[in-house]
This record gives structure tokens, sequence and C-alpha cells, in this order.
């Protein structure tokens, strides 16, 4: 009875003084960044990750804790991790991460990104120590200082701002960081080595799915010269008061009330109210300084340039000479029948369109490739995103090249004109195949692209069986009137050898053979028309979900 007393009793004080993120004190004793933005001011339960950040006690060192939520993620989240970013995008930054242990609480760990995957770096007690960590069935948390001027190059130096980068995930067999099921940015840099601001505002987070770009520009590093993280423009001299952005103050007031400068000297001077010192600036990244919203905005763009080149052209076009040809084999234009105008003309405005999209992707990745690489780890490159960037990237090749592959043809009656077909068809199936494929891809890994995750792959998926069971409608019934027509040959060829005594059963039998084609023609004509009006609505229901 003891025993189980004293066992209770060991229970309950495990679980009143496990380790764990205090928010009472941000704002306060330390300054803290969270996802959502302010969430722990509500409830820290509502928080998907909140980093917290002081000055170390030595001046050498920065205490940072991270809170990470264990549940709410696509998988297993086994790890919670800050990267300190110089941009909003994943690539060349160190890593600072809290990651669940089989063996005790949760430990330190410590790599670095250089590009979409992530490499363990050794480490000791001079460059992180770990100070309190704990990790329960909702959350993972860790308290550590870490050098502020590490001599590894890979380290963060925190006398630079970053820009934080969020992220937690499932650990690989060997212990360390695999790819994270869940990731945001904090696109305003944070100046970590600063003290805690009372009441300061945080900036808001950005949800990147696509680890490749973060919405939303960096803001201007803090001056030096002012401890606050307020910003100022050259022309403001050091003895005038900043306005304090952070805190929504014009001045920094000490206990006693009175206005203080950086230096703790009393300053009366108040700062001219001028836009062109309080407003943030709007600033970019990359080659063509483009900013967070813009690239997300190209990047949707790019998507909806896709899918009308793709299934709102492409599909009809190919649909043109397969299916209309035989329903108006007849009807020309200038000498050319009316289907082989179709299926050019859009192919070619398809093809423009292509490129286009194509250009927008690389403008919004700073001309950067996303796909495949060989100086990359195989768990890179078998990642969605990855192989959505080459299958994507074939098709655009295939769908270049089909329209000069065209002008090789050679004249109807050629003898090598079948082998051409063959082949130009092979690679319009394919590379029709394979934008299916990055369709799909982007559906299901770039979900923070779209409005909502469920409806674009259900109207996708729809409009894919609704293709397959037309064209394999159309195939099997295109099998049996060739089957028909060869009948129709040798029975006409037995009627003509009979005599004039059947030469009306034969007139009979060949109307009641044009009428059927008749009927075949409206039949191809009716198929040929929804499967464009499907594919015209599946294009536009689709692009709705990305604006």
């Amino acid at each position: 009875m003891i025993k189980r007393e004293i066992f209770l009793l060991f229970g309950f004080f495990s679980i009143v003084f496990t380790a764990g993120f205090d928010s009472t004190t941000c704002g306060k004793t330390k300054s803290c960044v969270s996802v959502p933005s302010k969430c722990y001011e509500v409830s820290i339960d509502s928080c998907d990750f909140i980093l917290g950040h002081v000055p170390g006690p030595d001046g050498k060192t920065v205490e940072v804790e991270i809170h990470g939520k264990r549940n709410g993620g696509i998988g297993p989240v086994e790890y919670v991790a800050a990267g300190f970013s110089e941009d909003e995008r994943m690539g060349n930054e160190p890593v600072s991460a809290c990651v669940m242990s089989d063996d005790g609480p949760p430990k330190m760990k410590l790599s670095y990104n250089p590009g979409t995957w992530n490499e363990p770096i050794p480490f000791t007690e001079e460059n992180v120590k770990l100070l309190d960590s704990a990790a329960t069935d909702e959350y993972i948390y860790c308290k550590f200082l870490q050098a502020k001027d590490p001599a590894n190059e890979r380290l963060p130096d925190f006398d630079k701002s970053y820009q934080i980068l969020a992220a937690r995930g499932p650990r690989s067999p060997s212990g360390d960081l695999s790819v994270h099921n869940a990731a945001q940015s904090i696109p305003d840099p944070v100046d970590l080595t600063a003290p805690p601001p009372e009441g300061g505002q945080e900036p808001e987070e950005v949800d990147i799915s696509d680890p490749s770009i973060a919405p939303g520009p960096p803001a201007p590093p803090p001056d030096s010269s002012n401890p606050n993280g307020s910003s100022s423009s050259p022309s403001d001299s050091n003895n005038d008061v900043k306005p304090n952005n952070e805190n929504g103050d014009n001045n920094n007031n000490n206990a006693d009330g009175n206005s203080n400068n950086a230096d703790g000297n009393s300053n009366n001077v108040q700062p001219e109210e001028s836009p062109k010192e309080t407003a943030p600036v709007d600033g970019g990244t990359g080659p063509f300084s483009l900013t967070g919203s813009t690239k997300v905005f190209l990047v949707k763009l790019h998507g909806i340039f896709m899918l009308i080149g793709w299934f709102g052209m492409v599909a009809i076009a190919i649909f043109s000479a397969r299916y209309l040809r035989p329903a108006i084999p007849y009807s020309k234009i200038n000498g050319l029948h009316v289907w082989f105008h179709l299926h050019r003309g859009i192919n070619i405005g398809a093809v423009v369109l292509i490129i286009l999209a194509t250009v927008l992707i690389f403008v919004a990745k700073d001309l950067r490739w996303t796909g495949p690489r060989v100086d990359a780890p195989a768990e890179h490159n078998l990642r969605l995103g990855v192989i959505h960037s080459i299958v994507g990237l074939v098709a655009v090749i295939i769908g270049f090249l089909q329209p000069f592959g065209a002008l090789l043809r050679c004249g109807p009656d050629h003898p090598r004109r079948p082998i051409f077909t063959w082949i130009h068809r092979s690679f319009g199936f394919l590379g029709i195949l394979l934008a299916v494929v990055a369709v799909f891809l982007a559906l299901v890994r770039f979900t923070s692209l779209w409005s909502d995750t469920t409806w674009p792959r259900v109207i996708f998926i729809l409009y894919v069986i609704l293709a397959v069971l037309i064209i394999a409608g159309l195939e099997i019934y295109e099998i049996l009137r060739v089957r028909r027509r060869q009948k129709f040959t040798v029975n006409s060829v037995e009627l003509q050898g009979r005599g004039k005594f059947h030469d009306a059963s034969e007139v009979n039998y060949r109307s009641r053979i044009h009428e059927k084609e008749r009927k075949d023609k409206i039949l191809n004509l009716i198929f040929y028309f929804i499967f464009a009006a499907a594919s015209i609505a599946t294009v536009v229901l689709l692009a709705l979900f990305l604006l």
C-alpha cells in the first residue's frame, strides 16, 4: 500500500514539474515568436510552434527555447526544429532541433540544409548545451544555450538577424531529422541577441508546404545602433529617439517613466512623423527582387497556365485529331480539314502557354532548379515536389518538340507515313500522361497553394476517369466499326456477283450502312463536345481553387 502511494506521488510530481514552455514570460523576460502569431497569449495548446530567446548570461551565448505541437501534422512528429535562414526559403541555413530519444528526454541535434535536404553536424557543449527538455503526447520542448559566434561556419552567427523556418516531423532510423511534414516560416528577421521588448509585436507566420517558396518579404534588418530593433533611416542622428515599431511606442521608458535613449541618457528629442522613416520597406529577394507574395502569385499563375495549356488545349487538340476527324471527314476550310485546323492551331497556342508557364516558375524560383540533383541524397530526389519538377519538365520538352516533329511528316501515301503517325501519337500520349502525373503531384504536395485540399483532387480524379471511359468506349466502338466496314465490303462483293436480281438488295444494304455511318459521326461529335466541355470545366474549377 505504501509503495503504491509513493508511486502515485512520484507520478504526480513528475507531471507537475515536467519541463515545458512558460508563455507567461514572453515579452517580459524573453522574446517570443510563434505559429500561429501570438497564439501563446490565448493558450499554448493552440500553438504549433513557439521560439523564445534571450541573450545568454555570459554574453557569448543565446538562450533559446523551442516548443512544438506533436499532433495536427500529416504524420508523426518526433522533432521540432528551427532553421536560421537569411531569406524566406529553405536552403543554406543552419538548423537547431529538439529530437525525441528512445532512452530518455529529447536531445539537441545541430544540422545544416545545403538545399532542400538536411545534413547532421557533429557538435560539443561549446556549440550548444541542453538545459532542459521534455516530451509528452502533446508537445516536444527544449531549452538550450547556443554559441553566439561559433567557429563552425555551418552554425548560426547570432550577431546577424535570421528569418525563422519552423519545422516538425519524424526521425530517421539513425535518429536524425527526416523530411518534415509541417513547415512554416516567420518572414521578418529575428534578432536573437536583442533584449525582450515589453509588449513586443511579432510577425505573422507563413505556410511554406512547398519548402522552396515562402510568401512574405523579409523586413529590413534592425539598426545595429538601436538595441530595440527599430528601423531608422541613415539621416537619423545618434541622439534621436527612434520609433520602436516592435513595441508600437515612440520612445523607451524606464521604471520612473522618463524617456531614455539607447545608452540610458535622458533625451527629449522626438522623431519627426515621416512615412519614409516609419514605413516598412517592401523589399524582395532573388535576381528579380520579387517579394514572397509575388513569387507565390507567379507559382499559382504557372499552375493555371499549365492547366489551360495541357487540359484546356492539348487534350482537346488530341481529341480533334483522333475522334473529331471521323465525325467531320469532309469538312474543309481553305483546302484543309477542319479537324486539322483545330489540332494544329490549338496545339501551337498550347505550346506558347506552356513555355510561358515554365518561364514563370523559374522566375518564381529565382532561376533555381528544384528537381533531382546528382549531388543530392536519394531522400531528397524522391520527394513529391522534386518528382513533380522533373516529370513536368519532360512533359514540357515533349510538348515543345511535337510541333517541330510534325513538320517532318511525309505524304499520306508515303510508305513511312504509318511510322511517323505512331511516333507522333506515342509522344503526344506520353506528354499528356506526364502532365496528368505532374498535376496530381501538385495537388498532393503543394497543398498550401490550393484554397481547398479535397475538392481539387476529387474534380481532377473524376475528370481523368471520365476521359479514360470516353476514350476506351470510342476506341472499342471504332474497332467494331472497322469490322462492320470489312463485313460490308465482303457482302457487297458477293451481291455484285449475283446479277441484277440482287441489285435492289445491294442498294438497300448500302443505305443501311450509310445510316449507321451517319449515326457513328453523330456519336463521335457528341462525345467530342462532352470531353471538351469536361476539360474546360475542370480547368476553370481548378483555376478557381488556385486564385
